[in-house]
C-alpha cells in the first residue's frame, strides 16, 4: 500500500489555483463559466429562472492610484467578501479580473428578486472602506440579464449583462440595470 495523501492534497491545491482568483480566493472567469453551463441546463430542464449579473467599481482606478495598490487590493477583498455577504450559498460570486466580477443566480424568483440582491449589492459598495492607508468611497455599477427573458445561452445572457453594466455607466453608475433594448444603443 501506498499513501497518496500528499498527491491528492497538492492535486486539490493546484485545481484551486486554476480555477480560483489569487487575490480574492473567488472562482475565476473559468469556473464561473463552468457553473453558468450547468446551471443554465438546469434551468432550461426544470423551467426555472437564473441570472447573471456583471458588475465593477466606479472610479477604483483613482482609489487605486492615490491609496497605493496595497490598498487597491484590500479593496478588491473587501469587495469580493461584501458581494458574498449580498448573495445565497448556493450563489456564485467571482472576480474576472482588475475590478471586474460577476454573480450567477443559478435560481432566482424572477427579475424582482434578482433586482433586490443588485440593489443590496450596490447599497453594500456604497458604505466606505476603511483601509489603513485611509478611507475610500467606492461605488459599484451593476447590469443584470436573465434566463430566458434576456438569452438562452452563456455567451447571450453574459453579452446583455455586460451592456446593461455599460448602460449604468452611461446614465451615472453608482446604480443597477436590468438588461433591456435599449441597452444595445
Amino acid at each position: 500500500f501506498f499513501d497518496i495523501t500528499a498527491r491528492k492534497t497538492e492535486e486539490e491545491a493546484t485545481r484551486h489555483l486554476a480555477q480560483h482568483d489569487l487575490l480574492t480566493e473567488l472562482p475565476n472567469r473559468g469556473l464561473f463559466l463552468d457553473r453558468l453551463g450547468k446551471a443554465l441546463e438546469q434551468a432550461e430542464r426544470h423551467q426555472r429562472v437564473l441570472a447573471v449579473m456583471y458588475f465593477d467599481l466606479d472610479k477604483f482606478k483613482a482609489a487605486n492610484d492615490t491609496l497605493g495598490h496595497a490598498a487597491g487590493d484590500a479593496i478588491l477583498q473587501q469587495t469580493g467578501q461584501r458581494a458574498l455577504r449580498c448573495v445565497r450559498a448556493s450563489d456564485t460570486v467571482a472576480r474576472f479580473g482588475g475590478d471586474e466580477f460577476a454573480i450567477l443566480l443559478p435560481e432566482v424568483g424572477g427579475e424582482r428578486e434578482a433586482l433586490e440582491i443588485a440593489h443590496r449589492l450596490v447599497a453594500s459598495m456604497a458604505e466606505p472602506f476603511f483601509l489603513s492607508e485611509g478611507k475610500a468611497d467606492i461605488t459599484v455599477s451593476v447590469g443584470l440579464a436573465l434566463f430566458p427573458a434576456h438569452g438562452a445561452t452563456a455567451q447571450v445572457l453574459q453579452q446583455h449583462a455586460d451592456k446593461a453594466l455599460y448602460a449604468v455607466k452611461r446614465a451615472g453608475r453608482n446604480a443597477c440595470r436590468v438588461y433591456s433594448s435599449d441597452c444595445d444603443a
